[in-house]
């Protein structure tokens, strides 16, 4: 599910049944479709899957006129899913780059060791000679 998908989804409204408020409704599905156009531009926005799911809204009043609640419900299941799906992409980045940062003091203390090693191979194999020659 895209952006443009969300902006473009007609919810059914009723003034039976179970139904929620347009008005929060409607607010929360501007913030959705901020959080996928901001994926989609390739940054992590501050919304994820899981905050969708435990979104919950207040029911519309007795005679006023409601989104029907199963059709939010299942628009932003799918909206979670795409959250979802965009994550791993995060979760990847994020660990690569905490590991690059991680292995720059290794890679250093690597060097430094191997320099020592270096240098005392190479007094030990001058000293050989000396005692040879």
């Amino acid at each position: 599910m895209r952006a443009f998908e969300v902006t473009a989804a007609r919810l059914p409204q009723t003034r039976i049944g179970d139904r929620y408020r347009t008005d929060s409704v409607d607010r929360y599905l501007v913030r959705c479709v901020d959080a996928l156009q901001t994926w989609e531009s390739g940054t992590a926005p501050a919304m994820r899957g899981d905050d969708i799911v435990h979104k919950e809204f207040p029911n519309a009043r007795f005679v006023s006129v409601g989104y029907a609640s199963d059709a939010v419900d299942d628009l932003l299941d799918q909206i979670a899913v795409q959250l979802r799906e965009y994550e791993p992409e995060r979760q990847a980045d994020e660990i690569l780059s905490a590991g690059e940062e991680d292995h720059v003091p290794a890679m250093v203390r690597v060097l430094q060791v191997t320099g020592i090693l270096a240098l005392i191979v190479g007094g030990l194999v001058v000293a050989a000679k000396l005692i040879s020659g």
